[in-house]
């Protein structure tokens, strides 16, 4: 018999959230979570696979569980703990335990919640017996430290215990196993690049029923049969093939694992002649031994990926034979342009597979797809049904790019997830379906909603300000604007497909831009090909692709289909051009030379032309409404004699564009004179371009050209002003502020540059001062929480966070190793909630500064008390925020020790009640201790680096080893001594004295604190300049037992052996510290003061080196 029946007994409870988490008593490792029955009962299989693997089977007899299991609840108190100011009552929860007879001796309460077992030997405990060892095993699992996991214990229903049985292998099986894995290579190469699919690991697809029974039947009747997917991008080919995959075990195809790989995963690394091929050859051997599914992607990539002059399939034409044989089953997928494209150019790899058309749904069933995404996201935000139909609509109407409904559904994950003030499912709105819309497309709003009217008067008036002197192209635009509201529009065809025609520099290319800006918010989507530069076939080619490189129109359109396509001078390109006109502007599609779509219904295409200008100007038409008929009339006449008559049929409209007359063209020097005084060299400088008439007269006169347009009166005011403006800024040395005086004597207007000197500052009121200093402590606390947000350790927290969302963390809590579900929910609410706090801190930064840069503004501004706290109070935040992610990376910077050694006692003990003063204004727990003098008789006289020590001076020399030392009452001689406070020396001592002082700081990244303190300490007595007093000081990590004293200290503290490490020097009016210099009256300013200056603008400096390393 290979296998053995082994009961399990699981212990199921249903959490508050609705999940299900088992189980398996006296097997802690089989610990899942699963949204119901069955994908729980998946994960405990697939553990208890792992677990056979690994564990002895021997081993799990003396983990049986021989006598019936009971679940049950058992309450218990929690007290507070001590100095909790939010919590001050007792509180009695209801803990789920499982409890069993092991043995006629052993009784066995698990208690699952915080992992812990609790063994009674003797007679039947009692409830209250039981109920003192769960408290006692709560205490042991420090339960006050995971408060967060404890307090839904009370939430979730009562605790069942159900028993399965399992299949064991025997010993004689696994031995079997063994010899035959012996046979096998080492080390197989499939599990190394492919990923195995596991059913509840996928999510799942809707809709398709149908086509993952067909996909099985064809698996059915042939095992090995290799299959392509063809369907348009987006409709779901590889959304079948997960569905399909999670669905086998409904077919008899549970048993064949599937693996999902791609053609540059199977090549990666491989650098040598034939290494790929090898590679792959023992990826199909494993595979088929394996009788696994291989998923390869898509098949264009699959032939592109290793293709050669010798093998011009790639991978695919490589495995073309072992297709044939139908050894293993694959999975491709292409488009339909792509799988004509193989047909045509590879007929025999076409032969080899089964092609399976994935069909677009109607548009009834893609609501019904819809109405299943949202409902499984239900917990996440909530879309009603009409809303889904209004999603389904707009990319009908606009989206037309991608099939369905695959942009839908990915459109869904745009909408907002959760009500920031409730921290609900957030309910979704029509206006947030048209914001989301609005933002990805770029369409205005104004276009998307029914309900809002377009404004044909004000649009008219947005492009007669862009586009000067064509009101009939402004007017045939904005009728068309008007047309696309209306949904009038062709399906099928571009949005519009224009030809401006007419002489150069009268605004075609500038009411393009305009265009591009109403409809898609920005000029940057507008496409701009110059025609000319496509003047040969070959060239052509180019925007379609050529060899290796990508389509230049066909990428940039496939990229961002919502933009404007604008052509210019495109009678120019070459004759062949015109093949690709016509798919674009007839069908609004274009095929790149890899087969790929480019779907240009969502673009306006835009053709620009001189064709027929130098007749029409030669003509000498005029500029009224009947030289606007006769310019219509010619330029058609024009175009439709050099252009095929299919294309011509194509063309939305001709526009035509007539010549620019004299006030146009002044109109025109207005504005380009206007944007000219936006220019940053006058903004530097403070210079303010005055609108001059006779200025304006003379560039709309000498920048009029009727043959170039509006192009000739910018190269006037650039020769004309900016030039000469330029050469007279740089000619003056004062270059602050300016000042342009008009000189009209001459017949051309000019300007006189000269420099003004600056006026003398006023000075500033205390209330401005104050203001001002305010808000420039606003931008430094902004830069300081930028610069915090954009370290790498914050990152990557931040990281972290985003992999254990929600919906990630409880449906592949596997990821994450061997951490409990528990403990990931867990540490994903501490997670949210850190992040939502440097969030909202970084939302009220930006605003403090925004109001005090509002209130700098006024007249006279003056900063209330209260916005004084309140930014003190978000730099407190700050620092909290610091403070948390410092003691995370250094987790031993608690506690410090700062020994002080002075030469003279009451300045020593000055500092030391500084320094205590500081620690604990700071909240931190301080200790004081005293060093006592070493009394040594008789010897020679000691030296230091050979240099004689004078008698005058009194020397202490420590042993190795310090502790509580007391005196020796036969020796007479007073050691070392630790005293724990300094007015507690024991009468004997009190003669004794001290030699210096040691002060244990405890507190959170204390360390950072006073870690600098180290070095000497010079202080200049006012009424003996010449005699300074001394002080050394050192600084260790840990407690009092670890601070080592000097090896030699001396009463004058000879320098030859002081640490240099930094130095306060205290003369009448100054103070050094660490090398810099700050002045800072002493007079009224304590010693607390100035250390405390010193250590907090060490602190923060030391936050942030930790931080950022």
């Amino acid at each position: 018999m290979a296998h053995v029946r082994f009961p399990l007994h699981l212990f199921w409870v249903r959490l508050h959230s609705g999940w299900l988490r088992a189980e398996a008593l006296l097997f802690p490792e089989m610990d899942v979570v699963g949204a119901n029955v069955d994908r729980t009962h998946e994960r405990l299989r697939r553990k208890l696979r792992k677990l056979i693997q690994e564990t002895p089977v021997e081993t799990w007899y003396a983990r049986r569980v021989i006598r019936t299991a009971r679940a049950g609840r058992i309450t218990v108190t929690l007290t507070p703990p001590a100095g909790q100011e939010a919590w001050t009552e007792p509180w009695r929860i209801r803990v789920p335990i499982a409890l069993w007879k092991h043995d006629d001796e052993t009784t066995v309460v698990r208690i699952p919640s915080v992992q812990a077992s609790l063994i009674f030997v003797g007679k039947r405990p009692s409830r209250r017996m039981i109920a003192r060892a769960v408290l006692d095993g709560l205490v042991r699992c420090r339960w006050r430290d995971r408060l967060r996991e404890i307090a839904f214990l009370p939430l979730h229903a009562a605790p069942e215990i159900a028993t399965v049985h399992c299949h064991v292998p025997t010993p004689i099986e696994l031995r079997r196993r063994e010899r035959e894995a012996e046979k096998e290579p080492k080390k197989l190469v499939l599990p190394t690049v492919t990923t195995l699919w596991e059913r509840d690991s996928l999510q799942p697809a809707f809709g398709v029923d149908d086509t993952v029974k067909h996909l099985a039947e064809l698996l059915q009747m042939q095992p090995g049969r290799s299959i392509v997917l063809v369907g348009v991008s987006g409709v779901g080919k590889s959304s079948v093939i997960r569905e399909f995959a999670r669905q086998r075990h409904r077919f008899q195809l549970g048993q064949l694992p599937m693996r999902q790989t791609s053609g540059a995963r199977l090549v990666a690394g491989m650098t040598g002649f034939g290494e790929w091929q090898e590679r792959v050859t023992q990826v199909w051997k494993e595979a088929a031994q394996e009788k696994a599914i291989l998923v390869l992607g898509n098949l264009i990539e699959l032939m592109e990926v290793g293709k050669s002059e010798h093998q011009r399939a790639g991978i695919g034409g490589f495995l073309q034979p072992s297709f044939a044989r139908n050894e293993v089953a694959t999975f491709t997928e292409c488009t339909p342009e792509e799988w004509a494209m193989v047909e045509r150019l590879f007929p025999a790899l076409a032969a080899v597979l089964t092609p399976v058309e994935v069909a677009e749904p109607t548009p009834d069933q893609c609501v019904e797809i819809l109405a299943a995404v949202a409902e499984s996201q239900s917990g996440v935000r909530i879309v009603s049904r009409p809303l889904l139909q209004r999603i389904d609509l707009l990319h009908r109407r606009y989206a037309t790019y991608s099939a369905f409904p695959g942009r839908t559904i990915r459109f869904l994950d745009l909408l907002p997830r959760r009500n920031e003030a409730t921290n609900e499912p957030a309910c979704i709105t029509a206006e947030q379906i048209e914001a989301a819309f609005s933002r990805l497309t770029g369409l205005p709003r104004v276009l998307l909603h029914d309900s809002e009217p377009l404004n044909l008067p004000a649009t008219r008036e947005w492009f007669t300000q862009r586009v000067m002197g064509q009101p009939q192209a402004v007017d045939w635009i904005v009728g068309l604007l008007g047309v696309i509201k209306a949904r009038l529009t062709p399906s099928g065809r571009p949005l519009a497909s224009l030809l401006f025609v007419g002489p150069t520099g009268v605004g075609k290319t500038e009411l393009a831009k305009a265009l591009a800006t109403f409809l898609f918010g920005s000029p940057d989507r507008l496409t701009r090909f110059d025609m000319s530069e496509y003047n040969s076939p070959l060239a052509v080619q180019r925007l379609i692709g050529l060899g290796d490189r990508e389509g230049q129109l066909t990428a940039r359109i496939r990229e961002q289909p919502f933009s404007v396509v604008l052509l210019d001078e495109f009678e120019k390109a070459d004759p062949s051009l015109d093949d690709l006109l016509l798919q674009m502007l007839g069908e609004a599609r274009l095929t790149d030379h890899r087969g790929r779509l480019a779907d240009f219904r969502n673009s306006v295409i835009i053709l620009t032309s001189n064709l027929g200008a130098e007749s029409f100007q030669q003509g000498g038409y005029g500029f009224s409404g009947q030289a606007t008929i006769s310019a219509q009339e010619h330029f058609e006449a024009v175009v439709q004699s050099h252009l095929r008559p299919e294309l011509v049929n194509r063309m939305t409209r001709i526009i035509p564009f007539l010549p620019l007359d004299q006030s146009v063209i002044r109109d025109i020097a207005r504005r380009e004179w206007q944007l000219a005084g936006q220019r940053e060299g006058f903004k530097q400088h403070r210079v303010t371009l005055p609108e001059s008439e006779p200025i304006l007269d003379h560039l709309a006169q000498v920048g009029f050209d009727v043959r170039y347009g509006a192009r000739p009166l910018k190269r006037a005011l650039e020769r004309e002003y900016l030039v000469p403006l330029a050469d007279a800024i740089n000619s003056l040395s004062e270059r602050k502020s300016l000042r342009l005086q008009l000189d009209e004597s001459g017949p051309i207007p000019r300007f006189q540059v000269e420099a003004i000197p600056d006026e003398p500052e006023i000075p500033k009121s205390a209330q401005e001062q104050t203001a001002l200093q305010q808000w420039e402590l606003s931008q430094a606390t902004r830069m300081q929480l930028l610069r915090f947000l954009q370290a790498d350790s914050v990152r990557n927290r931040f990281f972290q966070w985003n992999r254990l969302q929600a919906h990630r963390a409880i449906r592949r809590y596997e990821q994450f190793g061997t951490m409990p579900p528990g403990a990931i929910l867990s540490e994903y609410s501490r997670l949210r909630e850190w992040a939502e706090s440097c969030q909202t801190l970084r939302r009220a930064v930006e605003q403090w500064e925004f109001q005090l840069a509002e209130l700098l503004w006024e007249p006279n501004p003056v900063v209330s008390e209260s916005q004084v706290h309140h930014g003190q109070s978000l730099r407190n935040q700050l620092q909290q925020l610091q403070m948390e992610m410092a003691s995370q990376l250094k987790p031993d910077a608690d506690v410090v020790t700062i020994g002080i050694f002075p030469d003279h006692l009451a300045w020593g003990e000055s500092l030391l009640a500084a320094l205590q003063a500081d620690a604990q204004q700071g909240g931190y727990q301080t200790k004081c201790w005293n060093f006592l003098r070493q009394e040594i008789k008789g010897g020679q006289p000691r030296r230091i680096n050979g240099v004689p020590v004078p008698a005058k001076w009194e020397w202490v020399q420590p042993p190795d080893r310090i502790g509580e030392i007391y005196r020796d009452q036969t020796t007479g001689r007073t050691q070392w001594r630790r005293i724990s406070t300094r007015t507690e020396l024991p009468p004997a001592l009190k003669a004794l004295e001290p030699i210096g002082y040691a002060l244990e700081i405890r507190g959170p990244l204390a360390l950072l604190r006073y870690e600098s303190t180290p070095g000497f300490i010079e202080f200049v007595d006012h009424g003996k300049p010449q005699l300074p007093h001394l002080a050394l000081i050192v600084a260790q990590r840990g407690t009092f037992a670890s601070l080592v004293p000097p090896d030699v200290i001396l009463k004058r503290f000879d320098r030859i052996d002081a640490p240099k490490l930094f130095r306060i020097h205290l003369p009448e009016d100054s103070a050094t510290w660490g090398g810099r210099h700050y002045r800072l009256s002493i007079r009224g300013v304590t010693w607390q003061e100035i250390l405390t200056q010193r250590f907090n603008s060490r602190f923060e400096r030391a936050l942030d080196e930790v931080i950022q390393s």
